[in-house]
């Protein structure tokens, strides 16, 4: 059967169809920032995106109709203010505007497939003609989406939301690099456990075989566990999961946990001079290696001086009172209060501190109380920009120290055996922290919602994709 034009409409109709349905795929994660506003899924938002592109088309079908009737200067012109506004409206940067140039060429084109007088296709009637023209517009503006996006990859242009990516990557290595060089070895604790590591209704519970379990808050146990096993050094990064029903542009129920523990210290100097010497190098590792990311992005993070700032939490306390928000003692702080000590630290040009010493009421059972001050632990938090990032303390190492500590929290010590039994021969003195890597990249890139440092965040109300 000889090749008939209807054959041609057919080919290159679905050619346009997969080069468009390919092109709304790679781009529908762009709509971040958009999602995460509205509360869109990434199927919602890419029907926003499909709809959106078809609209565009469906305006230049009119554009190449008028062609002959108004000029190609006046559709040229059309066309480079339709790609202008797409740009804009959609926010995918250079990169469509490479895309829209491609499809502004293949709509020019459209017009002269679509004018009766100048047919490149000899068609046997004028319906077939407008059919074949129809076929080869798609099927050119499928072929723009594509190149456009392989162009805009050549030229190393790198869309918004890869480099929030590139520049997370980049600080995990630094962590990983300036630790190792400090004698560290990376471990992987579980994630399903019998016992939460502080307790309470912050736990997602399942059913492991007849049994209860619930997914890890925080491999703080365990970390805890493996100092007195000779593995001196240890530090994780793992995801952790909080069942906290917070909708805040910083809270999430699962996040990356950047956890490490240190034994044989003196006091808690010996690990915060190692965490902040750590945060420090990832900053100014992913500022080194993730120059294009970051000037797309339009951030440059500035690497806090060391040592950082020391406020203990009865001058954070006053510092705050200061600024007209009144905390009582003994409580933790809350957001706005981590917000006004955030900004009064900022006027002293300090985005990073450290709040030492808070009240141990406040703190989980295993956090070490100042001898001298039982009012008082060897803790801390360490704030960026007025967000808490981690937190930590020197441990609690005494065995009977502990086990009634933890009596005094309401907690049971046989529900801890797997833990204690480690601690009834002897474990050295020891501390750590746990932190937030969402959290840090959020703030060292200035993004208004921790759910665009995640690639598929998970909240009180997102459970898919």
């Amino acid at each position: 059967m000889p090749w008939q034009p209807y054959h041609t409409v057919w080919a290159l109709l679905v050619f346009g169809w997969i080069g468009n349905y390919m092109v709304r795929m790679a781009f529908s994660p762009l709509l971040g920032p958009v999602m995460a506003e509205f509360e869109l899924s990434h199927a919602e938002a890419g029907f926003l995106f499909s709809v959106f592109f078809y609209g565009y088309v469906a305006m230049q079908i009119p554009a190449g109709l008028l062609g002959d009737r108004f000029g190609r200067k006046r559709v040229l012109v059309v066309g480079i203010l339709l790609v202008a506004a797409s740009a804009l409206m959609t926010g995918l940067a250079r990169t469509l505007v490479v895309v829209g140039l491609a499809r502004l060429v293949t709509g020019l084109a459209q017009g002269m497939y679509f004018a009766n007088d100048r047919p490149i296709i000899a068609a046997a009637t004028p319906r077939e003609r407008l059919a074949v023209g129809q076929g080869v517009s798609f099927s050119g503006l499928g072929l723009g989406n594509a190149l456009g996006v392989i162009v805009g990859g050549a030229l190393g242009e790198i869309m918004p939301w890869r480099a929030v990516f590139l520049i997370r990557d980049l600080m995990q290595r630094g962590i990983r690099e300036y630790l190792h060089r400090q004698g560290f070895v990376e471990v992987h604790t579980p994630k399903l456990a019998g016992a939460g590591a502080e307790g309470g209704a912050t736990l997602f519970r399942t059913d492991y075989f007849g049994r209860p379990a619930y997914l890890s808050q925080s491999p703080q146990l365990y970390k805890q566990m493996l100092m007195a096993t000779g593995l001196d050094r240890v530090f994780e990064l793992s995801p952790a999961f909080r069942a906290e029903p917070s909708d805040t542009v910083r809270h999430v129920t699962e996040f990356l946990s950047f956890d490490a523990e240190v034994a044989f210290i003196r006091d808690q100097e010996d690990f915060l001079t190692i965490l902040e010497g750590c945060v420090a190098h990832a900053i100014a590792y992913a500022k080194e290696h993730g120059g294009p990311a970051l000037d797309l992005l339009a951030v440059e993070p500035k690497v806090p001086a060391l040592p950082l700032p020391r406020v203990r939490y009865s001058e954070a306390i006053d510092l705050v009172a200061a600024e007209g928000k009144k905390v009582r003692d003994g409580d933790d702080l809350d957001t706005e209060a981590e917000k006004v000590l955030g900004r009064a630290m900022a006027a002293k040009g300090h985005d990073l501190y450290f709040i030492t010493e808070y009240p141990s009421s406040i703190k989980p059972f295993y956090v070490m109380v100042k001898d001298d001050d039982l009012d008082s632990s060897l803790s801390f938090d360490l704030e960026f920009k007025g967000d808490e990032m981690a937190s930590g303390g020197q441990r609690e190492h005494r065995y009977d120290v502990l086990v009634a500590r933890m009596k005094e929290m309401g907690l049971t010590p046989d529900s801890f055996e797997f833990y204690l039994k480690t601690f009834r021969y002897g474990m050295p003195p020891h501390g750590g922290w746990g932190l937030g890597i969402d959290r840090l990249v959020q703030k060292t890139l200035d993004l208004p919602n921790i759910r665009e440092a995640i690639l598929f965040p998970r909240d009180r109300t997102r459970l898919v994709p």
